[in-house]
């Protein structure tokens, strides 16, 4: 009974990790203010600001004013404009906060990172659940457990057809309309930044065509016939769903460029195996992953708690919660799974556009079973268009569009992945693995390099090894135009210093990583003392240092004691289907296909 509370609580912890760490955290200046979606009845919109006869100044909050899309009429350019300041719009991430009576005094905000929320949503519940997991009460630790995250994300359910519970929007406030001749304001250059925002549990399909309307709504306001289109993290689906729509099969596209970065369009593996059900920790990943839960990287996070998560990974204890936590009652797994995650999570299209292909149809099985009213009501329908349109095409999207239109993708990498389920070790940036954000890179596994004797896959004139032997790009959908970060963690960041600028002004084919000295394929990240500013270097080689060495032993040792915890750790007589020594040779054979 302690064991099963103790698993408890270690599941609640990682499930509010899970929902925590999408949350975007912005460099430099918040990029401009997120458009809203109305899922029910729209609001009054209010009047276009009058142009004003002289040039405004530049606003002193931010450097990229906001544009909210259904706050006011977008006003239409008096001629069309041909000045070089074409139109940039930030696509914006996925888990942002979502309003209930937006501009009313019943306003209230969901699934939102700041004080009042959690004050709100999540202390009530945390209390209630540490004083029942002290009487070591299982039954009740898991209704505890149940109640206090679906505080957080109940608000946020959708039924099995794909509709919202509640009327929820995802906005921000606008403090002021578009230029109509935005070429005669000399601030132009930063006033030219819109975000899109729309509600990120939908289809990414319904989500592309919000998109594009706005596209012709900035066009019209503006004058200008193109414009450039960013997104980031979970909004990559979006922009794959609008590629596949509005560019591949049109001749003459309204986006002169797209830019994935750090995007889950290829999929998140932690998704994946939640979908599944693997309820397992990776002990590799626990050690590292306060660098993610940190966002800001902290300097009290990285001096303080990183040591002691580094302590219980060399130690091995991580491996046996990681032992123990498979063992909590399947019953009590899935009561949570039925009362928590599949009415959240489950229930929002847009995070099942999120799932790896090779997950797909086994998280249908799992999450739906018991529950045919998802199919009759239509949200696997709903799943499914996205993932036979789109999904499975994902290389073949991008790689057809930068056919077109510049395309570029920015992958962070170096830190390990979200420490849920058989992730193996994944590397990435700490939310979404490498591979998948490359679209089709290969990728070393966490804190390892590729083996001595692997060479470039696919043998071009450009060399994509990176000087690390931590990946090989030359396989990614986009080789030329993508770029890997070492140590960059998933966060929001849109410019990602002042590669954006060039890569965005530079004409197609004079754009790749080998085009300018600062900006090669493999950059390593460095922040400033604030942990905000992004500044790159060149990756260097990693020297086979004394430490280096003893690290992997131990590591190696740690893989041994591995095997014998989990003989011990599990039913007796899977020895004498599998015999210890049968496990320790493919241990080892594994170990030497990885070195050589």
């Amino acid at each position: 009974m302690k064991r099963t509370t103790s698993i408890l609580l270690i599941f609640a912890l990682l499930f509010g990790m899970f929902t925590l760490a999408p949350v975007q955290v912005f460099a430099e200046e918040p990029p401009a203010a997120v458009v809203p979606e109305q899922a029910g009845e729209q609001t009054e919109p209010e009047p276009a600001a009058e142009p004003e006869t002289e040039p405004e100044a530049a606003p002193e909050t931010a450097s990229h004013p906001v544009h909210a899309a259904e706050d006011f009429e977008f006003p239409v350019a008096e001629a069309p404009c041909n000045c070089e300041y074409v139109p940039v719009i930030n696509i914006s991430g996925g888990h942002g906060p979502l309003y209930e009576n937006e501009k009313t005094p019943e306003e209230y905000s969901y699934y939102g990172l700041n004080i009042d929320n959690i004050k709100r949503d999540l202390l009530p519940g945390l209390e209630s659940f540490a004083k029942t997991a002290l009487k070591m009460n299982v039954n009740n630790s898991v209704n505890a457990a149940i109640d206090l995250l679906w505080n957080w994300v109940g608000p946020l359910e959708m039924r099995p057809d794909g509709t919202s519970v509640k009327t929820l929007t995802r906005i921000e406030t606008s403090e002021s309309g578009l230029l109509k001749n935005h070429a005669d304001a000399w601030w132009w250059y930063w006033n030219r930044v819109y975000t899109f925002s729309y509600d990120w549990r939908e289809s990414p399909l319904k989500s592309a065509d919000g998109l594009h309307e706005y596209i012709q709504k900035v066009k019209a306001s503006t004058g200008h016939s193109k414009v450039h289109l960013e997104s980031i993290s979970g909004s990559g689906s979006v922009l794959a769903a609008y590629a596949d729509k509005y560019v591949n099969p049109v001749d003459d596209p309204d986006a002169l460029s797209v830019v994935l970065g750090q995007s889950t369009a290829g999929g998140l593996s932690a998704v994946g195996e939640l979908f599944c059900k693997n309820i397992t920790l990776n002990p590799q990943a626990l050690s590292s992953f306060t660098w993610v839960m940190a966002l800001e990287t902290s300097g009290f996070y990285a001096e303080k708690v990183l040591p002691v998560l580094k302590a219980l990974y060399l130690t091995g204890i991580w491996d046996v919660l990681a032992v123990l936590f498979p063992y909590l009652s399947p019953k009590y797994i899935d009561r949570i799974y039925d009362e928590l995650i599949l009415p959240s999570y489950g229930s929002w299209p847009g995070i099942w556009a999120w799932l790896p292909n090779k997950y797909y149809e086994e998280a249908k099985k799992v999450m739906f079973e018991g529950h045919p009213e998802y199919y009759t009501g239509g949200f696997v329908g709903i799943i499914d268009e996205y993932y036979n349109k789109i999904a499975v095409r994902q290389d073949e999207i991008f790689a057809k569009a930068n056919e077109k239109i510049k395309v570029a993708v920015m992958v962070g990498y170096g830190v390990a992945t979200l420490p849920l389920g058989n992730t193996n070790n994944a590397d990435g940036d700490g939310l979404v693995d490498a591979d998948l954000a490359s679209l089709g890179g290969t990728v070393a596994l966490f804190d390892r390099e590729l083996p001595l004797s692997y060479k470039q896959a696919l043998h071009t004139d450009h060399n994509h090894m990176s000087p690390d032997r931590k990946v090989d790009a030359s396989t990614c959908a986009v080789p030329e135009t993508t770029w890997f970060m070492k140590d960059a963690l998933h966060q929001g960041w849109y410019e990602y210093g002042t590669w954006y600028d060039w890569w965005r002004e530079t004409p197609k084919g004079q754009d790749t990583v080998f085009d300018h000295p600062d900006n090669p394929q493999f950059v390593q990240v460095v922040f400033n003392e604030t942990y905000t500013n992004l500044v790159f270097e060149h990756v260097q080689p990693e020297p086979l240092t004394f430490k280096k060495a003893m690290a992997w032993l131990w590591d190696r040792v740690l893989d041994v004691f591995r095997i014998f915890l989990g003989w011990a750790g599990r039913d007796m007589f899977k020895i004498f289907r599998e015999p210890l020594f049968l496990r320790l040779f493919r241990f080892l054979r594994d170990e030497v296909k990885l070195l050589v």
